[in-house]
C-alpha cells in the first residue's frame, strides 16, 4: 500500500510539475496576445477619432467656406471611451502644398484642398487625408460639361430635392428635406400616388406638374460633341504613363509609378473598355475627359477635375475626391463616396447604394435607385424612383448645374 501511495504521489507531484510549465509557458503569450488586443484596440479609437474630425471639418467648411479657427488647429475632444480621451487635430493645405493655411483664411471657389486629421488614444496616433474642392457660393455653380435645359420647366424642377416621373417607391427610414422651399418641394413624383399604397411610406407630395425632366439625350454621347470643344485631344504615351511599355492600357490601365497627365484641358478617346486599376489625381486648374466607347469601371481613387463618359455601363468602386462627372449611355452603378462635387447622369439605370454625396446632382433616365446613400443635392428620375436602406436626401442648390 505505502509503495502504491507513493507511487501515486510522485505521479501527482509530476503531473503538476508538467502543467506547470505549460501554464508558464502560456502565460507570455497570453499576456503578447492582451497587449495586441489592447495595441489593436488604441489605434481603432485613434482611427476613428481621425475620421471624425474628417467630417467635422467638411461640415465646417461647407458652412462658411472659411477655415474656422475654432475648428482648426486646435486639440478637440471627441469623449470618453474607457476613461481615456479620444482627440482630433485638423489642418488645411493646397492640394499639391506643404504651407499650412492660417485660420479665418477664405478658401478659393474651384480649389482642391488637402485636409489632414490626427486622431489620438491613449498614447497613439492615426492620420487620415482626405480632400475638400471649395463651394463656389452661389446657385447652380456646378460648371459641368452638360448643358441644362433654357427652360422654365427645368427651372421648376430644380426647385425639388427629389423628383421622378414614374412610379415613386419610397420605404419607412428614408428622409428627404428642403430647407430653401420647404416639405412640398421634398420628395415628388408627376404620377398619381395611391393612398392606399404600401410603397410610399414617407412624406410625398403626387401630380407636379409643368417641370422637365428630359435632362440627357442620346446625341451627347459622341466624341464630336461640341460641349468637349475646349479640350485638347491627347494619346497616352510613355510620358504620362512610364509603364506603358509593359502593355498597359486604357482596357486595364494600372501603374508602378504616378500616371502624369498634362496640364490644361485634355480629351482621351478611348476605343473600347476603360478599367482603372491605379490612383489617378489631376493639378489644381487641369481637366480631363475621358471618352470610352463601351463600359468604364473605376477601381481606385480619382482625384481632381475628371469627366468620365461612357457609351456603355459606368461602375464606381472607388471613393473619389474633387470635381468628377460621370454619363453612361447606359447603366451606372454607384458604390463609393465622392467628395467634394459630383455629377452622376444615366440615359438608362442609376443605381447609387450607399456612400457619402456631400454635393451631387443625380438622374437617370428610366429609373433611379438610391440605398442606404447620403446624398446632398438633387436627385432626379424621368422615370421611377426607389429610396431604401435609409437613404437621406437633402436639398442643396448649389449642386444644379443650370444655364
Amino acid at each position: 500500500m505505502n509503495k502504491r501511495n507513493g507511487s501515486a504521489t510522485l505521479l501527482a507531484i509530476m503531473v503538476m510539475l508538467f502543467f506547470s510549465i505549460i501554464i508558464s509557458g502560456l502565460i507570455p503569450m497570453m499576456n503578447q496576445e492582451l497587449k495586441a488586443i489592447t495595441t489593436d484596440h488604441n489605434v481603432l479609437q485613434a482611427r476613428y477619432a481621425a475620421e471624425a474630425g474628417i467630417k467635422h471639418a467638411y461640415l465646417s467648411l461647407q458652412a462658411s467656406n472659411t477655415i474656422d479657427g475654432n475648428t482648426f488647429y486646435q486639440s478637440l475632444s471627441m469623449g470618453q471611451v474607457n476613461n481615456k480621451a479620444a482627440q482630433y487635430s485638423l489642418s488645411i493645405t493646397p492640394q499639391n502644398g506643404t504651407t499650412q493655411l492660417a485660420a479665418n483664411t477664405a478658401l478659393t471657389p474651384g480649389t482642391i484642398y488637402a485636409i489632414t486629421s490626427t486622431g489620438t488614444y491613449n498614447g497613439v496616433s492615426q492620420t487620415v487625408t482626405e480632400y475638400y474642392t471649395a463651394s463656389g457660393g452661389g446657385s447652380g455653380d456646378a460648371d459641368v460639361i452638360w448643358t441644362p435645359p433654357a427652360t422654365t420647366d427645368y427651372a421648376n424642377t430644380i426647385k425639388y430635392a427629389a423628383l421622378s416621373d414614374g412610379a415613386l417607391t419610397a420605404w419607412s427610414g428614408n428622409a428627404v428635406a428642403n430647407n430653401k422651399y420647404g416639405a412640398n418641394y421634398a420628395l415628388a413624383t408627376t404620377k398619381k400616388i395611391d393612398p392606399k399604397s404600401y410603397r410610399v411610406q414617407i412624406p410625398a407630395i403626387d401630380q407636379v406638374k409643368n417641370v422637365d425632366l428630359k435632362l440627357l439625350e442620346a446625341t451627347f454621347f459622341k466624341p464630336t460633341n461640341t460641349l468637349f470643344s475646349a479640350y485638347t485631344r491627347k494619346t497616352m504615351d510613355s510620358v504620362m504613363n512610364p509603364d506603358l511599355q509593359y502593355s498597359s492600357s486604357w482596357g486595364d490601365l494600372w501603374t508602378n509609378s504616378r500616371i502624369i497627365f498634362p496640364s490644361g484641358y485634355s480629351f482621351y478617346e478611348v476605343s473600347g473598355k476603360v478599367v482603372v486599376n491605379t490612383p489617378l489625381t489631376l493639378a489644381n486648374g487641369s481637366r480631363v475627359i475621358i471618352y470610352s466607347s463601351k463600359d468604364i469601371i473605376i477601381n481606385s481613387p480619382l482625384s481632381g477635375h475628371f469627366a468620365l463618359i461612357a457609351e456603355g455601363d459606368i461602375q464606381l468602386d472607388a471613393a473619389c475626391t474633387g470635381h468628377i462627372e460621370f454619363y453612361s449611355k447606359k447603366d451606372m452603378r454607384i458604390y463609393r463616396s465622392v467628395t467634394g462635387y459630383g455629377l452622376f447622369m444615366s440615359l438608362q439605370n442609376l443605381h447609387v447604394t450607399a456612400g457619402t454625396y456631400d454635393k451631387a446632382f443625380m438622374f437617370g433616365d428610366n429609373s433611379v435607385v438610391l440605398s442606404g446613400a447620403q446624398v446632398t443635392g438633387a436627385v432626379y428620375s424621368r422615370g421611377t424612383m426607389t429610396l431604401e436602406g435609409a437613404t437621406n436626401i437633402t436639398y442643396d442648390a448649389n449642386a444644379i448645374p443650370t444655364s
